[in-house]
C-alpha cells in the first residue's frame, strides 16, 4: 500500500552477481536447515541471531531471498556470508517471500533501534574480507590442501567470517598471518 515509489525507485538487475555487488554481509535464506556439519551450505542461524549480528555491523548488507517454489540454488547458497531460517512448523517450512521478508526486517529493525552504541570499532569492509577469502583460498593451494575439500573449505571459512564480523585490526591481523604462512610455504616449496 502506497509503495509504489518504492518500486518505481527500485534497481532491476540481470544476475546475483551484479545485485550483491558492495553488498557485506550477503545474507541467504532457507526453509531448510540442517545441525549436520556435513552439509554446511544449510546450517543457519535465526532471525533474532541475525538480527543481533547484523546489529554490528555498520556497511550495506545483502538478503537473498530464493524463489519460492525451489529456493536458493548451492551455487547461490555458496556465495552467501550467512543463512537464516525462519523456525516454522516441519510439516511445512517454506514460508511465502512476503511472510519471510517481513518477520526478517521486523526482527532486524527491532534489533537496531534497541542497540544505538555509542561508538562502534571499524569493521573490515567487504572489499577487505573479499581479500581474506583470496589469502584463504592461496594458503589452500600452497599447502596441497585436498582439491575435492576445497570449496567446502571456503565456504565454511566465508561463513566463519561473516558471523564473525571483523574489525579492521582483526582484519589486518589474520591477512598478516595467512600471507606469511603462504609466502613461508611457498619458499620452502621453491626450495625443494
Amino acid at each position: 500500500m502506497h509503495g509504489s515509489d518504492v518500486l518505481r525507485g527500485a534497481a532491476k538487475h540481470e544476475s546475483l552477481a551484479s545485485a550483491i555487488e558492495g553488498l557485506h554481509p550477503l545474507v541467504g535464506t532457507s526453509g531448510v536447515d540442517t545441525a549436520n556439519a556435513k552439509k554446511f551450505l544449510r546450517i543457519a542461524i535465526t532471525p533474532r541471531e541475525l538480527a543481533a549480528r547484523l546489529a554490528q555491523v555498520d556497511t550495506e548488507v545483502g538478503l537473498v531471498f530464493g524463489r519460492e517454489d525451489l529456493g536458493l540454488r548451492n551455487d547461490e547458497l555458496k556465495a552467501c556470508d550467512l543463512l537464516v531460517t525462519i523456525p516454522a512448523n516441519p510439516n511445512y517450512a517454506i514460508l511465502n517471500i512476503g511472510h519471510a521478508a517481513a518477520i526478517l526486517l521486523y526482527e532486524i529493525y527491532g534489533t537496531m533501534a534497541k542497540s544505538k552504541p555509542s561508538r562502534k570499532p571499524r569493521k573490515a569492509s567487504a572489499f577487505e574480507k573479499g581479500k581474506l577469502l583470496d589469502a584463504f583460498e592461496s594458503l589452500l593451494e600452497v599447502t596441497d590442501y585436498p582439491l575435492e575439500k576445497r570449496e567446502r573449505t571456503q565456504v565454511m571459512f566465508r561463513r566463519l567470517m561473516g558471523r564473525a564480523v571483523p574489525s579492521k585490526w582483526e582484519f589486518h591481523a589474520l591477512m598478516g598471518v595467512l600471507q606469511r604462512a603462504t609466502k613461508r610455504i611457498g619458499r620452502l616449496e621453491a626450495k625443494r
